[in-house]
Order: structure tokens, then sequence, then C-alpha cells
């Protein structure tokens, strides 16, 4: 059975849009974002969704392989989409929480944070403002960041200045 098999069209669809909202939330922190630096971000952004066999999350590397096929078509569907950040990560959760069990949840949610990182890092190191970006991201999913750390999965993070972002949001959760 395919994970999308669980979620009804629109909730999949959701899912397929939260990388997208979580890594825009991370860019427009940033009003200082480079164009062309950001071009190179969302290049590197689709690259990322196109690696999606690599994810072990089942869930999460369903998601971004469906997304993967067609990524043109997905930012038309994006940019199509009248929701914004907020209501449609304040929709992830909502899905996530009714029908992912608590560690499939945990996991998709901290993936979602890894898209947050990507799009802060848009014009260079994260500051305040992203932080405070994330954060706001972080609540919005009832992401746990302890609970993420637990599942053993920030520990082998592939990037390591995830672990950067990670601790300041968890600075708040203490």
């Amino acid at each position: 059975m395919s994970e999308a098999d669980r979620f009804t069209s629109e909730e999949w669809r959701t899912l397929q849009l939260a990388p997208w909202w979580a890594f825009m939330a991370g860019t427009k922190a940033d009003m200082r974002v480079d164009v062309q630096k950001a071009a190179q971000k969302v290049d590197a952004f689709l690259k990322e969704v196109r690696e999606a066999a690599l994810y072990k999350e089942r869930l999460v590397r369903e998601v971004l392989t469906s997304i993967g096929f067609n990524p043109k078509g997905w930012v038309a569907a994006y940019e199509a989409d009248s929701r914004s950040i907020l209501e449609g990560l304040t929709q992830v959760r909502t899905i996530l929480d009714a029908k992912a069990d608590s560690t499939e949840a945990v996991l998709f949610k901290g993936e979602l944070m890894t898209f947050v990182d990507k799009g802060a890092r848009a014009s260079g190191p994260i500051r305040k403002d992203e932080e405070s970006a994330a954060l706001a991201v972080a609540l919005l999913l009832g992401f746990n960041p302890k609970a993420y750390a637990r599942s053993g999965v920030a520990k082998r993070h592939r990037r390591p200045e995830m672990r950067q972002l990670l601790s300041a949001v968890g600075r708040y959760f203490r």
C-alpha cells in the first residue's frame, strides 16, 4: 500500500506543498535575499526533492518522490494554491496529527524543519529573525525537537548546520 492511500487527494496535495511552505518561511524571514542566490537555493531545493529516494522515512520519501517526478508542475501548483504559509503549515499539522503515527509525524515535521533551514540560509548564516521564523514554523507544526533528537535522525543528519537550527529552536522548548 502506498502512503498516499492513507490520505485524501487534498490532504496528499497539502503534504506535497509542505516542504515548499517550510522553505519559503525560512526565506521570507530574510528580506535581503539576493535573487540570484535565491534562485540557486531553489535549484538546491529541487535537487533535494529529486533525491527523495535517499530518505529512510517512508512518508517523507513518498511525498518527496511524488513531487520529484514533476517539479515544475509542482511549483506551478504551489503558485496556484491560495493558502498562506500559516494556513498551509497549520493544515499539515492537523493532517499529520490525525493520520500519521507519532514517529512518522515527528520525522516528517523534522524534515520540514530542514527545508526551513535551507530557506533561512538563502543569504548566508542564520540570523535571529530567521531563528524566529524557524521557531514560528516549529510551533505551527507542533514540532518537538526533543522527540526528533531521540529519533536518532538529528544525530545522523546529513547537514551538520541543521543542528544549529534545532538547537536554536530547542532553547524555547526547555
